[in-house]
């Protein structure tokens, strides 16, 4: 009875589609607020346990299961496991989420991904302004930065990109002028601020090339060659850091002037030193890792000395196993390789640059810092001969849709 009148006051909206949509805007603004000093005002668990419970509520009214889902649930509960234990929460919930949403349309996913976002990040950054939370400023290494709210530098600036990435691809060939120049405007706001350069850079390239696409065409980004080295973007960049990382000699002068560059900041010495002393487990495996971020009261660690893997390919390898990283890297090309199959040349691009992202930076292996991992799901949960990124929508009788 109540479902009937609700979808009378809905229209064609599922109640399950609008509980998803809900979990999704609540975890990932409360998310967005735990990575910063809002999170001592938080209750976070509380929060999110009410989420999962709206998902497995839509997931028990009309989750879709076939041979298809069934191996994507496989892979998820095996990446869930690894995640476990290497003792990460906010991974396996990533990657639960992702799975509870592989049937939803991944561009209304993306559209209330970036509203999300944006409101997120404009509530912490003026919090912090406005000293509502702390706004921490650091210039210990040279270089003055500001947290800007958050628990760490290189936070707001990851959401950035991801805001200018969900925008681009959301927008496409009508991205205009005035837009780039607002997105420009707020990278470059908190590039100055917060000293960020690798989410920076990447942000501005994007944007050249969307406006390039959209003035002179995607020709180049169609071509075989060049299209299928962005599809593989994934494969390339792993191997280029896991094989940089495990090849590097401290003694070699070539090596430790490269580890010394503004480029890896001794990165390649800190991988290095994860695997010869934790090695590669197959399925995880917890180790402390040390790094420049702050806890709830702005107070850095200093009982251990730092140790943070940086290259996302060399710390899953390290916290969750080859496994893992091997089935997150065949999922990831697979969802390339999709996009490149489907002409999308704009998504292919936002794929290769994450890829590359991921080459110095870990972020984007959580959710709230890179949406586009909802496309995994859509993948996973897609049926042959249809395309992917669109939700499958239920089978009805021939009474409920004569009722339509």
């Amino acid at each position: 009875m109540y479902q009937s009148v609700i979808r009378r006051a809905m229209g064609t909206v599922e109640l399950s589609t609008v509980l998803r949509y809900a979990a999704l805007a609540v975890w990932l603004f409360e998310s967005l607020l735990n990575v910063s000093f809002f999170a001592e005002h938080l209750h976070y668990n509380i929060v999110r346990a009410a989420c999962f419970g709206l998902l497995l509520i839509a997931e028990l009214m009309n989750g879709r299961y076939d041979e298809r889902s069934a191996l994507g649930a496989a892979a998820a509960g095996v990446m869930a496991l690894c995640a476990y234990m290497g003792a990460t929460g906010a991974l396996l919930d990533t990657i639960l989420i992702v799975w509870l949403l592989r049937d939803m349309d991944f561009r209304n996913l993306a559209k209330l991904s970036l509203g999300t976002m944006i409101v997120a990040l404009a509530v912490i950054i003026l919090a912090a302004k406005a000293g509502v939370i702390l706004n921490y400023v650091t210039g210990d290494t040279g270089r003055i930065r500001e947290y800007l709210g958050f628990k760490y530098a290189l936070f707001p600036a990851q959401i950035m990109f991801s805001i200018t990435a969900l925008a681009v691809y959301l927008r496409k060939d009508e991205l205009g002028l005035v837009e780039t120049l607002v997105m420009l405007a707020a990278n470059v706001y908190i590039f100055l601020r917060t000293d960020s350069r690798l989410s920076f850079i990447l942000s501005i390239l994007l944007l050249v090339l969307a406006l390039i696409v959209r003035f002179v065409g995607d020709g180049f980004f169609k071509n075989g060659f060049v299209s299928g080295v962005m599809a593989l973007g994934f494969v390339i960049a792993a191997a280029i850091s896991i094989g940089a990382t495990a090849a590097y000699d401290p003694y070699n002068p070539i090596m430790a002037a490269l580890d010394d560059s503004a480029l890896f900041g001794g990165r390649l010495g800190l991988g290095y030193d994860a695997l010869q002393t934790y090695g590669v487990p197959p399925l995880g495996q917890e180790v402390d890792m040390v790094g420049n971020g702050l806890d709830n009261s702005g107070q850095a660690r200093t009982d251990v000395s730092y140790n943070y893997i940086d290259s996302l390919y060399v710390r899953m390898l390290v916290l969750y196993g080859w496994v893992f990283t091997a089935l997150f890297l065949i999922i990831m090309t697979a969802v390339s390789w999709q996009a490149r199959s489907r002409g999308d040349a704009l998504l292919l691009l936002i794929l290769f640059l994450i890829a590359m992202h991921c080459v110095l930076d870990d972020l984007s292996i959580y959710l709230y810092y890179n949406p586009f991992l909802l496309l995994a799901g859509a993948f996973a949960a897609a049926q042959k001969n249809t395309r992917i990124f669109k939700v499958v929508r239920p089978v009805v009788s021939d009474e409920q849709a004569a009722e339509v």
